[in-house]
């Protein structure tokens, strides 16, 4: 899948090894590297087995994924058109872009 980021903080955490160790710790850091891989190696969210990749109910269009040490991916389909179902709901077996929206701690 194709990533783009929110703001350019965003891809700099996301980007740059020393700036993520600086905002978020070494081990969040590390896991963030390895979470960014599995989404740009995966055809879609569904091929990505590590990180609890879930939709979230109050939303139609965001996904969360686990980093881990309780930090979150949260991001969103990115097409020029999102994919829809005939609910118009967003059809995630065909997204292949997302932009990340936030790196955030879970609650």
């Amino acid at each position: 899948m194709e990533i783009a980021f929110k703001s350019k903080k965003l891809r700099d955490i996301c980007q740059n090894e020393l700036t993520a160790k600086k905002e978020l710790g070494y081990k969040v850091s590390t896991k963030l590297k390895h979470r960014l891989a599995d989404i740009r190696a995966a055809g879609t969210i569904f091929e990505i087995v590590v990180g609890n990749p879930r939709e979230l109910l109050e939303s139609k269009s965001n996904y969360i994924m686990d980093i881990g040490e309780n930090y979150i991916i949260r991001f969103s389909a990115n097409h020029v058109n999102n994919p829809r179902t005939s609910d118009q709901k967003i059809d995630w077996k065909k997204v292949t872009r997302i932009k990340i929206l936030s790196i955030e701690e879970n609650e």
